[in-house]
């Protein structure tokens, strides 16, 4: 698959079946896009710890024939593309991300503990967007470098990231991070980043 538009081809079902004989089934809902999915919770518990605990530790969601487990916070595609690098449909995800998904994905494995699944991707991912906007030098395009650079402890990216914050923010009366348009940063930027 090149790009999105591949992917997106699979989105014309009620339910994508990343397993077809998966025994879990998801909603993804965010920002009203509600997609449902079909999968291995055995993938799942593999690729990340955190859904590990989510789908062992007795969440009822997770018993079967119950109700779907809800993901009502995390971004519809970032997550697809993680369920389909975890049950090892590589063939299925895009080659090329644009900055926005690519820092959705990486603030999902940030969250779930799972780089490892997309591993394999980051290195191209990370260029094609770099060489088609390059740090795209506005303060939303660095918030984004700044998920990308964390969550792949790509010390280039945290470097020039950090870079870029010290010469372009300040801290106010209740010493909270502000870039130049006088927006918090603090929780819009990973918070091993920002120190208080």
């Amino acid at each position: 698959m090149d790009g999105l538009s591949d992917m997106l081809s699979l989105f014309q079902e009620s339910t994508i079946y990343v397993d077809p004989r998966g025994d879990l089934d998801l909603a993804i809902n965010r920002n009203e896009k509600l997609r449902n999915f079909r999968v291995s919770s055995s993938a799942m518990c593999r690729a990340s710890p955190v859904w590990g605990a989510m789908l062992t530790n007795g969440f009822k969601e997770s018993s079967p024939g119950s109700d779907p487990v809800t993901f009502p916070e995390d971004d519809v595609l970032a997550f697809f593309i993680l369920l389909l690098a975890s049950h090892l449909r590589f063939p299925e995800i895009p080659r090329v991300l644009d900055l926005e998904l690519l820092k959705e994905v990486c603030v999902l494995c940030d969250k779930y503990d799972c780089l490892v699944v997309v591993q394999p991707f980051l290195d191209r991912w990370k260029l094609e967007v770099y060489f088609k906007k390059g740090y795209e030098y506005t303060p939303e395009g660095y918030r984004s470098w700044a998920w990308i650079g964390w969550s792949t402890g790509d010390p280039a990216i945290i470097h020039r990231v950090k870079e870029y914050y010290i010469l372009h923010s300040r801290t106010n009366a209740a010493k909270e991070l502000l870039d130049t348009e006088n927006s918090v940063l603090d929780e819009e930027l990973p918070s091993g980043l920002v120190r208080k």
